[in-house]
């Protein structure tokens, strides 16, 4: 799977040459295809797999006294989900654009983590600017971005841990940073953190990350990261009004 330094090498090369532009972006639309293919054809008949391992266990409650069979049931849908998100992946630069209210749809999502934390000792603050001009994105790609950083610095922390929302412009730019006080990354472990299949958390897929990077760079933004471990990480997205 193509990382995100090969897709910029590969649209620099295409700035240079017409021909090579034609060239790359059929041999992309190819690879798109066969990812798209791969994980749909797979993903139809293991979804299938896990529905009936489901129903036999509802079915022969005894089952469940299998040795391993939990851990098979687990092992076939941490699969299902992973084929979701490489289908995820593969479709993040498909738009469908929109103008909306950027200041609404930030306090929706920061009301919605809130609430998901109700039942926790976990701090949430949010701080999001009045003046915050309408943005054209796809909401629902936003949505799950910002969602993910979210969950993402959830994991992150501690059961007593803080997680701040803020948002603000600054020159032509929309400003999202969330930053959590967790265990925060190497300076090894940065430079891979938005690269496919790559994971510093338990049963994390490695594409979570590299999902939220495609979609944000498909809007003409950026995703970054800084951190020091102990001491917590910022995600910042800046997205061009």
């Amino acid at each position: 799977m193509l990382n995100t330094t090969d897709s910029q090498k590969l649209k620099v090369l295409a700035k240079q040459n017409p021909e090579i532009q034609i060239l790359i972006e059929k041999l992309m639309k190819e690879y798109e295809f066969i990812l798209s293919k791969m994980s749909h054809e797979i993903r139809n008949p293991l979804t299938l797999v896990y529905s009936s391992l489901q129903l036999m266990e509802a079915q022969q409650p005894q089952l469940t006294k299998i040795q391993h069979w939990s851990d098979t049931l687990e092992d076939v849908k941490y699969i299902c989900g992973l084929l979701d998100e490489l289908s995820s992946y593969n479709h993040g630069e498909h738009l469908n654009l929109s103008v909306f209210p950027f200041s609404v749809f930030l306090r929706h999502i920061a009301l919605s983590f809130a609430l998901s934390l109700e039942q926790t000792n976990i701090q949430f603050c949010s701080e999001i600017a009045d003046n915050l001009p309408d943005l054209i994105g796809d909401q629902r790609k936003l949505q799950e971005v910002l969602l993910n950083l979210l969950q993402n610095a959830k994991d992150a922390i501690t059961e007593n841990g803080l997680i701040r929302l803020k948002a603000f412009c600054n020159d032509h730019h929309v400003i999202v940073e969330i930053t959590d006080d967790g265990c925060g990354l190497t300076s090894e472990q940065i430079p891979t953190i938005f690269s496919p299949f790559t994971s510093y958390k338990t049963n994390g897929t490695g594409l979570g990350l590299a999902i939220c990077k495609r979609i944000i760079d498909s809007h003409r933004g950026t995703l970054t990261v800084s951190s020091k471990p102990g001491l917590g990480a910022t995600f910042t997205v800046s997205l061009p009004l």
